[in-house]
């Protein structure tokens, strides 16, 4: 049988408190690493601001919508 079933598939991934935390931060640092292009894209556009990654603001935007989310949740419980 060539079909690889789900739980074959995953034997291998690591499913780890630790490991789970560890790709968090990954992707953590990935979304500001990301953010951070394109506040230095914007910083210096081409003439028309067609070079601007839109993918990369609309990363950015998501990430400091998130995290204004978090803050204001953050204050409402104290």
């Amino acid at each position: 049988m060539a079909d690889t079933t789900i739980s074959r598939k995953n034997q291998g991934y690591d499913t780890t408190a630790a490991a789970i935390e560890k790709r968090e931060l990954r992707d953590e640092m990935w979304r500001v690493s990301t953010s951070l292009q394109a506040v230095s894209d914007l910083m210096i556009p081409n003439a028309d601001l067609n070079g601007v990654n839109r993918e990369a603001l609309a990363t950015l935007l998501s990430y400091l919508t998130e995290r204004l989310t978090d803050l204001m949740t953050q204050t409402d419980k104290n």
